[in-house]
This record gives C-alpha cells, structure tokens and sequence, in this order.
C-alpha cells in the first residue's frame, strides 16, 4: 500500500479478482490469436491449393506477387503498402477454392453462366478473408482486382480512381502472366 500498512482483507478481494480477470483477458486474446494465425494458415492453404489445381496456374500468384511488389516499389509505394499488395497478389485467387475444373481448365469460351460464376471468385475470394482481422486491410484490393479503367470489369464496374491502386496494379500483373 502506499502508505505502508497491510491490505485489508477486501482490498485483497479486489486484487485478486482484478488479476484473475486480468489473466483470462491475457488467455482470451492469445487464443484469438491463435485462432486468426490458423485461420491465415488455412486460407494461404487454400490459395496454393488453388494455383496447384492445373500446370498451367501453377506458380500464378507467386508470380503475381513478385510482379507487384516490383510494380509498387517502381511507383515508389511506402513499405506497408507494398507488403498489402504482396499479400493480396498471394490471396488474390482464393474464391476459386470452389469453383469446378470443368470451368477452371475449360479450353473453350465460357458460357455467360460459367462466365458469371468466374466473375464471382474476386467476391468469393473477399468473404473468404474477411473474417481474418490482419487482413481485412486486403479485401479491397482482393474483391477489385478485375476491374479496368473503363469501368467494363466486375464485380462492381468501378471506374479510374474509383478501383484502389493496388487492385490496379495487381489487375496488371495479374493479365501480364495469364498472358506470358
């Protein structure tokens, strides 16, 4: 005590409860912590899952990712915003999880009702990482990274300025290697 005598017997009440309110606090958030890790283990998981499925996207985001982040650091982007737009290129896929190979390896056009379900993955992919608070921060780039400049992409047909700057430059990197 501050002025030197004993703590009385409900003084050590209040300690005691305080503290073990304390502990279960301290217990609670590790596990939330816990949890959140598995859950970003179990949804990059998924992601490579994703980029395994075929030869032909295998090594996808990874390439994404690196084309990005060079992509930022030529725009001279700041260091937190190159490590979202890292992370989103490696998540960008993920709402493909369910998506059947009929549509993903279809060799052909896709039909308009393959072609809408292939325009739900940015959405699908959105949902799938929300839930995870330290990624919350990349579902804006994950959810537009097939919207163009036209405003003719989905989901949302954003326009220009209206599509965050690392969806657009994922969008880029992400035609680049489709293409090459």
């Amino acid at each position: 005590k501050i002025n030197g005598g004993n703590f009385e017997y409900d003084e050590q009440l209040i300690v005691s409860n305080l503290a073990s309110q304390t502990a279960v606090a301290v217990e609670n958030d590790r596990q939330h912590l816990d949890a959140e890790r598995t859950y970003m283990e179990t949804v990059s998981a998924l992601a490579m899952a994703v980029d395994a499925r075929d030869k032909y996207s295998r090594g996808h985001s990874d390439r994404v990712s690196d084309l990005s982040v060079k992509v930022a650091q030529k725009l001279g982007l700041d260091t937190e915003a190159i490590q979202d737009i890292k992370e989103a290129a490696e998540l960008h896929d993920v709402g493909k999880i369910g998506m059947s190979d009929e549509i993903l390896k279809k060799c052909d056009f896709l039909d308009p009702e393959e072609t809408q379900i292939m325009h739900d993955h940015p959405v699908i992919g959105e949902g799938i990482i929300k839930p995870v608070r330290s990624f919350a921060r990349l579902c804006d780039i994950v959810r537009h990274h097939h919207e163009w400049l036209d405003g003719s992409g989905y989901p949302d047909k954003l326009k220009a300025d209206q599509i965050p700057l690392g969806s657009r430059i994922l969008a880029v990197t992400d035609s680049y290697d489709a293409m090459t």
